[in-house]
């Protein structure tokens, strides 16, 4: 080996030794990622069905079927979910190769939100998201239907016409004088009723003979209404009103609720004017109401409760 040889070898061995290392903490990085990513859309593949389905709402449900938070099993679900990238061969029968030997030393949470955060916003916020998605879906149904309508319209005027272009129908000379002739005998027949009467506004007024029958009196009319009372003025099926009622504890607004930390912020107010119109369409098109009830065996009417905030139907 010449000394012409052993310094280029000192020189690119070197060379060579630093870019399997870049190599590999570009890959340790890259897995990195990967293992972050497949942990978390693991864990927001568990998304609360019910809340989706029934209000088009996204949220993971932290406490786990509990009352209460449980960060340490998110931690242990995010952590396990990461180890299958981290560890390609876990779970498989024959193993399998590991060149980068990565692995969690510990896993913490440094922000979640909650929907309650910033006065509800965080809901409110999603519920307007929901309610443009679906007006947009509505309006193009509605578009849709008027066209159809207008274009039946259209086959219907169009057979008018080529009717009437051919003349009447068979029966049509016989119908119109049948017509005519029901018509005659109805006038007359009313006018010798009129005349037969008798009296008219001017008969009574001459003779004196009291007032008419058909005349109510309305002094008993409003002495029914005072002995009513304002239920069953407003509601005349006021027996059939739900008496469900729920504990006022299990209603945000009678409870203590958590707070999140590390909270997005929203850059609008989501109970602007402009926004608040979406919000109430959801309310409108997600609970029910008195002429269209809730089913199960909590309130048939949660839309007028959220308007007044009471703890039953009745109410």
């Amino acid at each position: 080996m010449t000394v012409y040889l052993s310094l280029m070898l000192g020189v690119m061995i070197p060379l060579f030794l630093a870019s399997v290392f870049a190599v590999k903490v570009a890959a340790g990085r890259m897995q990195t990622a990967n293992a972050l990513d497949q942990a978390m859309f693991s864990l927001l593949g568990h998304y609360d069905r019910d809340l989706m389905e029934r209000y088009d709402l996204f949220f993971v449900d932290g406490g786990y079927g509990t009352a209460e938070l449980h960060h340490e099993q998110t931690c242990d679900f995010l952590e396990e979910a990461m180890s299958y990238i981290l560890s390609p061969g876990k779970g498989r029968l024959t193993g399998g190769s590991n060149l980068l030997s990565l692995s969690s030393e510990s896993m913490s949470i440094t922000g979640y939100t909650l929907a309650t955060d910033q006065d509800g916003g965080v809901f409110a916020l999603q519920a307007e998201m929901a309610a443009k998605e679906t007006l947009l879906t509505d309006g193009l149904g509605t578009l849709s239907e008027g066209i159809q309508g207008l274009l039946n319209d259209s086959q219907q005027a169009e057979q008018r016409a080529n009717g009437a272009e051919g003349g009447l129908p068979s029966e049509g000379y016989a119908g119109v004088k049948a017509q005519a002739e029901a018509a005659r005998e109805e006038a007359a027949g009313s006018d010798s009723s009129g005349a037969g009467s008798g009296t008219g506004a001017s008969g009574n007024s001459g003779g004196g003979e009291g007032t008419p029958s058909q005349v109510v009196n309305p002094l008993e009319s409003i002495e029914t209404l005072r002995k009513s009372s304002l239920m069953n003025l407003v509601c005349p099926d006021a027996g059939n009103i739900s008496q469900n009622t729920v504990s006022t504890g299990q209603l945000l607004s009678g409870r203590g609720k958590s707070s999140g930390m590390g909270m997005i912020s929203l850059e609008e107010s989501p109970y602007s004017t402009g926004n608040a119109l979406y919000l109430n369409r959801y309310i409108m098109t997600h609970f029910g109401y008195y002429t269209s009830p809730e089913e199960g065996n909590g309130l048939k009417y949660p839309l007028e409760q959220i308007i007044k905030g009471r703890n039953s139907d009745q109410a």
